[in-house]
């Protein structure tokens, strides 16, 4: 919904084919995602970024709703997944670059959807973070829940990724097994240079 379609569809569980899908309408058929560069509420604290999207009526309402233990307790455990429980009370804005991206995943994660879009999550990030966020994906996996992961990094898709999907210029290149994708001479070529 970030950019209109502009032929197909979008079909959701094989049941639901949309033409047209507004932004916010999106977390409705279970599907949330990433930003390459995180997109906060720079102004809220670390809790309050997650405890907007924990409610089921608009950013204004949800501000000022009485968040009850189950709101909070729903933040508590994206939060401690990300490492960001100690830094509840900070503003987004004083968070550094990969704490910035830790919280847009942990707000991700907090909607419980049955799909996630994470568009470059690893880009930028230190090792240690790193971990974090394969351990992430890799739960979300054994929850049963499809991740569809843009990345450039190799070793990564190659840990994480069941199916490789390659574009080049808006096409498909190739599709199947990480191993058996990585290998083939036409995506050697175009994407990895050699």
């Amino acid at each position: 919904g970030m950019v209109g379609l502009d032929g197909g569809a979008v079909i959701v569980n094989d049941t639901l084919k949309l033409s047209k899908i507004k932004p916010y309408d999106v977390s409705a058929y279970g599907i949330t995602r990433t930003f390459q560069e995180a997109r906060l509420f720079n102004q809220m604290t670390v809790l309050d970024n997650i405890l907007v999207v924990l409610t089921e009526r608009n950013v204004f309402g949800a501000l000022f709703e009485k968040h009850n233990n189950y709101h909070l307790g729903k933040a508590k455990d994206a939060l401690e997944k990300t490492s960001l429980w100690g830094k509840r009370n900070e503003l987004a804005a004083n968070l550094s670059y990969g704490q910035r991206k830790l919280l847009e995943i942990a707000r991700a994660v907090s909607t419980q959807a049955e799909m996630y879009l994470l568009d470059e999550p690893f880009a930028g990030l230190f090792p240690e973070i790193i971990k974090t966020v394969s351990e992430i994906i890799k739960e979300l996996k054994r929850e049963g829940k499809t991740v569809i992961l843009v990345e450039h990094n190799m070793e990564l898709i190659r840990e994480l990724c069941d199916n490789v999907i390659v574009m080049d210029s808006g096409r498909l290149l190739a599709q199947g097994q990480p191993e058996e994708v990585l290998r083939k001479r036409e995506v050697v070529e175009a994407y990895l240079g050699e």
